[in-house]
């Protein structure tokens, strides 16, 4: 297969993935969800219906093959793919108890989000790995509290809100 045609198949997938991932988890979690881009022409994203216990037998059903198309996303340089990838099925690997499965896809989301220079998916991903860590009841790795702190990648995306009434 040529490697355009290669790279189109990997894309469709990985939306399919990511598509289907993001509307299982409007399901499933009370989290603020991504607005992703379109998907690849030929790229689908699984219907629901909007029962929950479909969306959460398919990320069950699907875990494995999740876990992977993080990993192959996050290889081939699909670094938006990988970030709401993992943004997106963290809710699911955390009531699962895969703590050690979350912190992997959440540290591939902080490389793909450093590689992409976006501040927004830095800020997503920082957060995701510091909850992943904490669950694991570890500190946040050094590297990574050097490398950016979520408060300082969600100063530059959001603008500080001041308290109007004077303290006490």
């Amino acid at each position: 297969m040529p490697p355009q045609q290669t790279r189109a198949a990997r894309h469709r997938m990985f939306d399919h993935y990511l598509h289907t991932a993001r509307e299982a988890a409007a399901l499933t979690s009370s989290r603020l969800l991504l607005s992703l881009a379109s998907a690849a022409d030929g790229a689908r994203a699984e219907e629901f219906a909007g029962d929950t216990a479909k969306a959460t037998a398919w990320f069950a059903a699907e875990q494995a093959v999740l876990l992977a198309t993080v990993e192959q996303a996050a290889a081939h340089r699909y670094d938006v793919h990988t970030w709401q990838l993992s943004w997106s099925m963290g809710h699911h690997l955390h009531w699962r108890g895969l703590w050690r499965e979350k912190e992997a896809v959440r540290r591939a989301a902080v490389d793909a989000a450093c590689r992409l220079g976006d501040r927004t998916a830095q800020g997503h991903a920082h957060d995701g790995l510091t909850l992943a860590t904490g669950d694991l009841g570890c500190p946040v790795p050094h590297p990574v509290r050097r490398a950016v702190c979520p408060a300082t990648v969600w100063r530059g995306v959001f603008p500080v809100v001041r308290a109007s009434r004077p303290r006490p």
